[in-house]
């Protein structure tokens, strides 16, 4: 994939700066055309965002938050961080009116909206209606379930990085925690035998691991929704999703087709936070 430097992505930004209302700086790179179809469809053309652009990660976007503060140039722009773990662990950078940090873990989460993807999946397989659709997904009782297996992985994950224990956590991939059926399932003694591991390694690192992981999970919320802002939805719900509806409708769904559909027919309200507060800032 072509790649620009410093200087060209800086050079291409202010060339857009004169179409749009706003710029939006996001932390994913190579994405920003999915951005752009979602940030446009939540603003209903209120606020005119011809480009976003992705910068590679929290730390890079926090920089470039800074510059802009420092020297503005005359230019409005907007940064939108991922939430990831860092409400948990108390490295949250604070919210401001130039900055707006997700609720949840990151966009992929607001894409798991039950008639959106049932919708999709009867245009791939239009055999039974949409009722039957969601009557045969099931899918509020599987994302409980899919929420509730996944805790005690994201309880390790948030530890590691709380503790900074130089382990390998979200990157390792759905792939290490599945089965090898068609299509595959969550495999929830993968995850005991890793949460097993986990504490055995690390007892003599954290003083009563057990009591720490415990303290991590309540701090996760009392309900499956209030833990789902905690479980990253592009690398392990996103996919189990994918798996799911191949296992529902026999088709095997490619997963950047799928989240272009779903912007199309997701109604978003849980990012209307997000949407004022780029709305505001082009009154």
């Amino acid at each position: 994939m072509l790649k620009y430097s410093r200087e060209a992505q800086e050079l291409k930004r202010k060339f857009y700066a004169s179409y749009n209302n706003i710029n939006i700086f996001v932390e994913d790179e190579d994405d920003e055309i999915f951005y752009e179809e979602l940030l446009q469809k939540l603003v209903d053309n209120r606020v005119q965002i011809a480009r976003v652009f992705g910068v590679g990660g929290k730390q890079n976007l926090l920089n470039k938050l800074s510059e802009y503060i420092e020297n503005p140039k005359g230019e409005n722009s907007f940064f939108i961080a991922d939430g990831d773990f860092s409400r948990i662990i108390n490295a949250c950078p604070q919210q401001n009116q130039r900055l707006h940090i997700l609720d949840e873990y990151d966009i992929e989460n607001y894409l798991l909206e039950e008639h959106a993807i049932c919708i999709v999946i009867q245009e791939e397989n239009p055999s039974n209606s949409l009722g039957k659709w969601k009557e045969l997904l099931n899918f509020p009782t599987w994302l409980e379930e899919t929420v509730n297996s996944l805790t005690p992985l994201f309880v390790c994950f948030i530890v590691i990085q709380k503790y900074d224990l130089g382990e390998a956590n979200i990157n390792v991939g759905i792939g290490e925690f599945i089965t090898a059926g068609r299509p595959p399932l969550l495999d929830v003694s993968k995850i005991d035998a890793y949460v097993a591991r986990f504490r055995k390694d690390h007892g003599k690192q954290i003083a009563n691991i057990v009591r720490e992981m415990s303290a991590t999970q309540k701090k996760m919320g009392n309900t499956w929704r209030e833990r789902k802002k905690y479980i990253c939805g592009k690398k392990y719900l996103f996919p189990l999703l994918l798996f799911e509806i191949r296992g529902h409708c026999g088709r095997s769904l490619n997963r950047e087709s799928l989240r272009f559909r779903l912007v199309k027919h997701c109604k978003f309200d849980s990012l209307s936070p997000l949407q004022q507060q780029i709305e505001n800032l082009c009154q």
